[in-house]
């Protein structure tokens, strides 16, 4: 008996950072979050590009089908993104099966998401550390209490190295919940 049935590949959570060297010819269906940056549509309507960035880097969208469907997606849209890797000419593209546009909180939520999942690199990796938790809830409270703060002053404040203090802000900035407004000057959202 021949099954009709075929198993559907998991939609992983990844990182732009870590997808734009990707060439192989086992289908790779990922999960993106950003926000859109450019929209083009072709002539009469027969497919769509996208530019997405997720705080580490950009990658184009193509659509070949029913670009009717993506009409009320515009520039500056938070959207999440389910397809699959291509690569024509040496250019990494994703293919997407599903785009939804995403309201703040939902954004955020599946920022963190992203985040617990990948545990790649920076913040996640040491997430179990206390000491470290504790100095990330300080810098934040710092951050909130002073409207603002200069690196200078973080390590005044804080017991920590400032390559740490970099790492931790860099990480809260992908996250979206820093920004710096100024050189050098941090902010929560």
């Amino acid at each position: 008996m021949v099954s009709i049935f075929t198993q559907r590949i998991t939609a992983v959570y990844e990182k732009i950072e870590n997808i734009k060297n990707y060439f192989s010819e086992t289908p790779q269906r990922i999960r993106l979050i950003g926000i859109i940056l450019k929209k083009f549509i072709g002539e009469e309507n027969k497919y769509c590009y996208f530019s997405i960035d997720d705080g580490t880097g950009v990658i184009g969208l193509r659509i070949f089908d029913n670009v009717e469907t993506v009409e009320n997606i515009k520039e500056s849209d938070k959207v999440l993104v389910i397809g699959f890797l291509k690569n024509y000419n040496e250019e990494v593209y994703v293919q997407p099966e599903f785009i939804k546009k995403l309201n703040p909180n939902e954004f955020y939520f599946h920022k963190i998401i992203r985040e617990i999942l990948t545990k790649k690199e920076g913040l996640t990796k040491n997430i179990n550390k206390d000491a470290e938790n504790d100095e990330i809830t300080r810098l934040i409270k710092l951050l909130k209490e002073n409207n603002g703060m200069n690196m200078e002053s973080l390590k005044e404040n804080l017991n920590i190295k400032e390559e740490k203090i970099k790492e931790i802000l860099k990480t809260l900035m992908e996250l979206g919940d820093v920004f710096e407004p100024k050189k050098g000057v941090y902010k929560l959202v």
